[in-house]
């Protein structure tokens, strides 16, 4: 009799199709000591061996080495349930059941198993016997593209019979395929990564520990607050590509901490940390310099001569962010999260094996291995991270905020330098067209109807040898004069693979700068661009130099960006063979950073001294070195916007902060309601590119420009590209705190309210720096007029409605209603939003108009940021900041200070003509400058003063009649 249905059921059901044929296949990894998979965090009791067997339909044999009789695979069953759902007494919700029988050997009941299923479709949730003892996680929007991965469950002891038992797996089928894959026999010895420890090693940086089962671990101080721990299963320890890619920072040669040693532990303390060292068995405790406790090994991982998994205890209570792109909730706990870079079509595209803790920590796990991480899922009391490959090599980062945990994760992988100030603007893109008729006739139309405009971006414009083709360009010196003298740059697209028809495949060829096979010959494989491609191997630094030189040509055209595209996917095949010897297996998550790292550092020696940039949708950890990046090519519906939204915020959190997505969507099923929401929220997201192909909803609707819609989808599309444009200065400002912190500028809402819990179940809202709450909305409406209602959760203090100064006492659920005009957008009481003019493109220096809203309420700062937007003298000190002040005063007044630039740049105004604009203030009240009286207007709820040249330093009163 199969498992009762499962009383959980999805917050949103996946509305596109699931892969016809799912591949379903069990294994079962048998742990041969007692209580090794749910022992206590308390109980010292450590793995010892396990054996690890996978069943296979076509073979009764596991292994000669086997002592025990192999599984009975005569009892083995598939159940497909079709037609007779309700015969069986499960009901259809878009989802299949199959169940498998099996029996074991009678020494083997009682004892603790780990289940091993896979590959397998998302949302599943697997009974042994009637009872739950797995799930992937829970499911959101969109079941993930992720169904090759295995999924690892662990089994209480008792579970398994020595009679027969069932295996219940329920899986997200909409389209109703199935079948079962025939997974290898596999047999492989698994040791616990936890023995006692015979030798400790004082070393500069922090200590080795050499283990009786011949391991070794090290601990290494990295900075504040930073921890690596490394393992070493063969007791040697050597050096990776993932540790060069990863990593921005060298190996420290020296730490300032203490060392004490008693009779069962070793302790090591710096400023930030306090680590405690069990010895019998190794046991790691770390706590923060307070003495808090952060995470401890909870004595379960393991280690074969393939993969690794650790594991961590955590508190019930913990919340976790991060991990990247995918996720289908911002808040990870209670998830299985694959670490394998993939193209899919569902914003998945940037894995990061980080997360962040709500207890004051995070860990990165520094592996480019396939890998899989568990954020309490199976256990509520411990994570666990493994990879198939490499070594156990992470750290532990200690911060009392988040935005300090982000900081040095960043500071460790690196941070984004400066893009281009025009790369803030407005981008406009169409998927495949590369002629120079439709870059004109869409500059000229942007510009005639009223819309800001800095970036064109073209797809199909070479003919395989990164010129402009010579068939369609017949005068690419012209075509970048005439973008020029608009005010509008150029951003080409290339992919990292050939084919045999491209020009430089047989140069490529000869000079060995392809994959390989075994045997020499380039390894071809099948990609969405065509059949029979040749990946580029970009771990060979003269790959990389040729590949560079073939940029110049059309750089010093003035092309202003590279669209780094496919440089994802499952196009590495795992033995490939790469420079040195690598092999596809380590170079697969990798081979983004090597893509983007090749033509970035490329456009950097071109354009010495000038900021460049990349534009991609693939990456791992530290890919945020090379911005910027997307959210890939996603379905145009809500669902597909809704995963955006939640891809934005995690990818933020792990350092990717400038970051977009395609606004309006990039494909199926793309309606005027759809493209019109995705835009609002889109123009005030980091960065903002209208892209995608045609519509499904209308076959003769072609491209994607604000006009395809309609008069009224331009009107509302072209009023949010033009606050973009006005909210400059504050983007702006928050972009140069991203260079300097890492902390990103699309934020989850507990980066800036971490004691909130239920800031960490908002996963479709997120601030725009710190003062703008922005509540997209996600859900088609059911109105005539597409009229929205959303609920929006404000946290702790007051806020006020953007466009109505409508106040809020937070912390609150309020029930929004949302012409089609509207995005629900709150600000901070207290709060500076420094804006500048209408302008329509951001070619020049800053503009000598500022305008300066104040929102009544605490005492607060603004530090307006400003340099010269496309040299790289910003970092060498060459920009000015502009120290914005405000507090209550005296009537129901404020006192607003600005004052002198710190710091100066080439272009700087030499004056400024500041208007204040003062929000939720009582009318009727008088302002002052500097002393002297200026005049007041009032309109609504807004009182403004000004406009004001300011030359130095301004202080304005708003008060009270004198």
């Amino acid at each position: 009799m199969l498992a009762p249905k499962p009383a959980y059921a999805p917050k949103y059901m996946p509305q596109g199709s699931r892969r016809k044929n799912m591949r379903v296949w069990v294994g079962v990894i048998v742990c041969l000591s007692v209580g090794i998979c749910f022992a206590q965090d308390s109980g010292p009791t450590a793995l010892s061996e396990v054996w690890r067997f996978s069943l296979d339909e076509q073979d009764s044999g596991l292994s000669k080495e086997w002592e025990q009789p192999g599984l009975d695979d005569s009892a083995w069953r598939e159940l497909r349930i079709d037609s007779n759902y309700e015969s069986q007494g499960v009901s259809y919700d878009g989802y299949s059941w199959y169940r498998l029988r099996f029996s074991v050997p009678a020494s083997l009941a009682g004892q603790s198993l780990l289940l091993e299923l896979g590959p397998i479709d998302d949302a599943d949730e697997t009974y042994l016997n009637g009872a739950l003892v797995g799930r992937t996680g829970i499911m959101g929007d969109m079941a993930t593209t992720r169904w090759e991965e295995p999924r690892r469950y662990v089994l209480p002891p008792g579970a398994i019979r020595a009679d027969e038992n069932v295996l219940a797996v329920r899986v997200w089928d909409q389209r109703g395929g199935g079948g079962i894959y025939k997974g290898p026999v596999q047999l492989s010895k698994l040791k616990s990564l936890h023995a006692d420890v015979v030798k400790v090693i004082l070393k500069p940086w922090g200590a080795e520990f050499e283990l009786a089962n011949g391991m070794a671990f090290r601990l290494q101080f990295y900075g504040d607050g930073v921890l690596r721990v490394r393992a070493a299963m063969s007791g040697a320890f050597r050096p990776w590509l993932a540790h060069e890619l990863i990593l921005d920072q060298p190996e420290p040669t020296n730490a300032r901490f203490s060392f004490r040693e008693t009779a069962d532990s070793t302790r090591l303390q710096t400023e930030n940390l306090r680590v405690r060292v069990d010895l019998r068995p190794f046991r790691l405790n770390v706590r923060d310099g307070n003495g808090k406790r952060l995470t401890r090994q909870s004595l379960q991982g393991w280690y074969s001569d393939t993969e690794f998994s650790e594991a961590l205890t955590c508190r019930r209570d913990e919340h976790f962010l991060g991990l990247g792109e995918p996720g289908p909730h911002v808040d990870r706990r209670g998830h299985r999260a694959f670490m394998w870079v993939i193209h899919s079509y569902n914003a998945e595209d940037i894995p990061v094996p980080f997360y962040l803790s709500s207890a004051g920590y995070g860990v990165l796990l520094c592996n480019s291995f396939r890998g899989q991480f568990d954020l309490a899922c199976m256990r509520p009391d411990q994570v666990s991270f493994g990879a198939q490959g490499g070594e156990l090599d992470y750290f532990i980062i200690a911060g009392e905020q988040p935005k300090q945990i982000i900081s040095r994760y960043t500071w460790l992988t690196g941070r984004s330098k400066l893009p281009p100030k025009w790369a803030f603007g407005y981008w406009q893109s169409r998927a495949g067209h590369g002629l120079p008729s439709w870059v004109t006739s869409t500059v000229t139309r942007l510009r005639e109807s009223g819309f800001p405009l800095d970036v064109l971006h073209m797809d199909g414009w070479s003919d395989g040898d990164l010129k402009f083709s010579e068939r369609r360009f017949k005068d690419p010196a012209g075509l970048m004069d005439w973008l020029r003298e608009r005010n509008v740059k150029l951003c080409i697209w290339e992919t990292p693979f050939f084919g045999k028809n491209w020009k430089l495949f047989e140069d490529a060829l000869a000079r060995g700068f392809f994959a390989t096979r075994e045997d020499g010959s380039y390894y071809s494989i099948n990609t969405w661009m065509g059949r029979d491609q040749a990946l580029i191997d970009f771990s060979n630094p003269e790959t990389c130099a040729w590949w560079q030189s073939k940029h110049i040509p059309v750089l010093n055209l003035g092309v202003g960006a590279v669209k780094t595209d496919g440089g994802d996917t499952h196009e590495v095949p795992a033995d490939a063979h790469f420079h040195d010897g690598l092999m596809g297996h380590e170079v697969h998550n990798l081979y983004p950073l090597l893509f983007n790292r090749c033509v970035y550092e490329g456009q950097q020696k071109a354009r010495p001294g000038k900021r460049v940039i990349n534009w991609t949708r693939t990456g791992y950890a530290g890919i945020q070195r090379y911005p910027c990046q997307w959210g890939g090519d996603e379905p145009s519906t809500f669902v597909g916007g809704r995963t955006l939204v939640r891809a934005g915020i995690n990818a933020g959190v792990c350092g990717v902060s400038f970051w977009g997505h395609d606004l309006g969507g990039f494909a199926y099923g793309r309606t005027m309601e759809y493209y019109v929401r995705s835009c609002q929220w889109g123009f005030l997201s980091p960065l903002a590119r209208i892209h995608g192909m045609g519509t499904n909803a209308d076959p003769d609707i072609k491209g994607n420009e604000p006009w395809v819609f309609g008069k009224d989808a331009e009107e509302i599309v072209r009023r949010y590209a033009r606050l973009r444009y006005r909210l400059l200065p504050y983007i702006y400002s928050y972009a140069h705190e991203t260079w300097e912190s890492g902390v990103p500028i699309m934020r989850a809402l507990p980066l800036e309210f971490p004691g909130d819990e239920r800031a960490y179940a908002c996963d479709y809202e997120y601030m725009l720096g710190g003062e703008l709450l922005v509540a997209p909305i996600v859900q088609p409406s059911e109105r005539d007029d597409l009229s929205a209602t959303r609920s929006v959760y404000v946290p702790e203090g007051q806020w006020y409605d953007f466009w109505t100064d409508e106040k809020y006492e937070g912390p609150v659920e309020i029930t929004y209603e949302a012409a089609l005009d509207t995005l629900p957008v709150f600000v901070r009481a207290g709060a500076i939003i420094p804006m500048g003019p209408d302008v329509d493109h951001i070619a020049g220096p800053p503009s000598e108009e500022l305008t300066v809203h104040v929102y009544a309420g605490p005492s607060s700062a603004f530090s307006l940021y400003e340099d010269d937007g496309t040299t790289l003298g910003y970092a060498d000190g060459e920009y000015a900041v502009t120290r914005i002040s405000h507090r209550p005063d005296a009537g129901q007044g404020s006192l607003v200070t600005v004052s002198a630039p710190e710091g100066a740049y080439s272009g700087m105004p030499a004056q400024r003509q500041i208007t204040v604009e003062w929000h939720g203030m009582p009318s009727g009240l008088k302002a002052s400058a500097n002393g002297k009286a200026v005049s007041v207007s009032t309109e609504a709820s807004v009182t403004r003063a000004g406009p004001i040249s300011v030359k130095r330093a301004l202080r304005m009163r708003l008060g009270s009649p004198q």
